[in-house]
């Protein structure tokens, strides 16, 4: 399957070359098909701010309206990416064996038909989008670039008219830092999106507004509550000069960075909290309640290290022990708030296994990328990674969508299945029909 886009371009007269693509796009074989692509790409940003919950729906309906739309134009299915479908469908078959010793096994299977949903979703867009001749992939990515701008102009406006929108959706009197606190999603949802939104621009020869997106996500995040937001922009940030130094050195670090994550969370879950940081008056009471939430769990994990408690038992662990910390809060919430101890605790040693192993897929194919799209890719898994290990559980439909949808994006600047984008310079040639 090919899905060829014929895109109106514009000769600019300094060097007789064609422009990046403007204007309208129509699919030969699969009419709509880039239309529904561009609709996903600007509406999930601010999706993903007010209405996190729906990035589920958004997913799931994007794909559903774009494989129609292709079997209807080629009477074919499109077929995922051979390695990361693989990948993810060991993980899925070794949750559904963990299941059987959880603490509630039917609970826990229904919980992986949801999570094989959104993986079945993604891996169907991610094979459209693979097939797009790049034009259309730029076209559809300009309209990313505009969604996260929109999602940058809402949270901006949220905080200088005192958030109307989100005393409109919550229906009720609340104060400054529930509001805020509503938004922390977004933000994350901000510290993902902006640098596939940025590599698109650079290769559209947008190149000051691909470099001003970055800080100005950064300055919009700093007046919020989610320090893992801006924990990840910043994580990210570093990797950009490391990646533009030396090809390897991005790979190397988004490799080290992921066995640290998943060698080192249990160790740092002990060592904070033998340290205190529970109880420093410095911490954010939340920061602080996750250093009692990660020892917990690290302690179980050493009860079960090889098969783990059972696939989604983070949830029930709290039977385990009511008991609550000095502070007051109960040491077991319902989840770890560490994709890594998640995976340890619930998955075991097989699942930590599995789960490198899907993470050196992405890497793998982050790195087989050129330019703009390699570097702001690698940037984008470390803020990914930095997401998945301070916030949120692993399993949360809405944050696996995200973390999906995410991905698809990074998909948009990357060079058409069977052709190759020059190496080297950050940049890429201005491209042709």
């Amino acid at each position: 399957m090919t899905i060829k886009a014929q895109i109106p371009t514009e000769t600019t007269p300094e060097t007789g070359r064609q422009a990046a693509p403007r204007g309208r796009v129509a699919t030969r074989q699969a009419p709509g098909v880039v239309a529904v692509l561009s609709t996903f790409s600007i509406v999930l940003p601010v999706i993903g701010i007010l209405a996190p919950r729906a990035v589920v729906a958004l997913l799931l309906v994007a794909a559903l309206l774009a494989t129609l739309l292709v079997w209807r134009a080629e009477r074919r299915l499109p077929w995922p990416s051979g390695r990361i479908g693989l990948a993810l469908g060991i993980l899925l078959l070794w949750s559904v064996i963990a299941s059987f010793w959880n603490f509630e096994p039917l609970r826990s299977l229904v919980l992986v038909a949801r999570i094989s949903c959104i993986f079945a979703a993604a891996l169907l867009l991610q094979a459209i989008l693979t097939k797009l001749e790049r034009p259309a992939r730029l076209y559809v990515g300009a309209w990313l670039a505009a969604g996260v701008t929109c999602g940058l102009g809402t949270l901006t406006l949220e905080l200088m008219l005192n958030f109307p929108i989100v005393h409109a959706l919550r229906g009720e009197a609340i104060t400054t830092d529930q509001a805020t606190t509503f938004l922390n999603r977004g933000a994350s949802a901000m510290a993902l999106l902006c640098w596939p939104a940025a590599a698109v621009l650079w290769l559209r020869g947008a190149k000051m507004a691909a470099v001003a997106l970055i800080p100005a996500t950064l300055i919009v995040l700093a007046f919020l509550n989610s320090l893992a937001a801006i924990a990840g922009v910043l994580g990210a940030a570093l990797v950009v000069p490391i990646a533009l130094a030396h090809r390897k050195a991005g790979r190397a670090v988004l490799v080290l960075a992921t066995l640290g994550a998943l060698l080192l969370s249990p160790l740092a879950g002990r060592q904070l909290y033998d340290m205190g940081w529970q109880e420093a008056d410095w911490m954010p009471m939340s920061a602080a309640h996750r250093v009692e939430i990660w020892h917990f769990y690290a302690e179980r994990i050493a009860e079960k290290p090889v098969l783990g408690w059972g696939f989604d038992a983070a949830r029930q662990m709290r039977r385990l022990s009511d008991a609550k910390e000095a502070s007051g809060r109960s040491p077991a919430g319902l989840h770890p708030h560490n994709a890594p101890l998640q995976i340890l605790l619930e998955l075991g040693a097989v699942g930590a296994l599995i789960s490198l192993g899907i993470a050196w897929v992405l890497i793998q194919g982050l790195e087989a990328r050129a330019g703009a799209a390699r570097i702001m890719g690698q940037a984008t898994y470390v803020s990914g990674l930095v997401l998945v290990c301070t916030a949120y559980g692993v399993w949360q439909n809405q944050w696996l969508a995200m973390l999906a949808a995410t991905a698809l994006t990074l998909t948009l600047s990357a060079a058409p299945a069977g052709g190759s984008a020059p190496e080297g310079a950050l940049s890429a040639p201005k491209p042709k029909v």
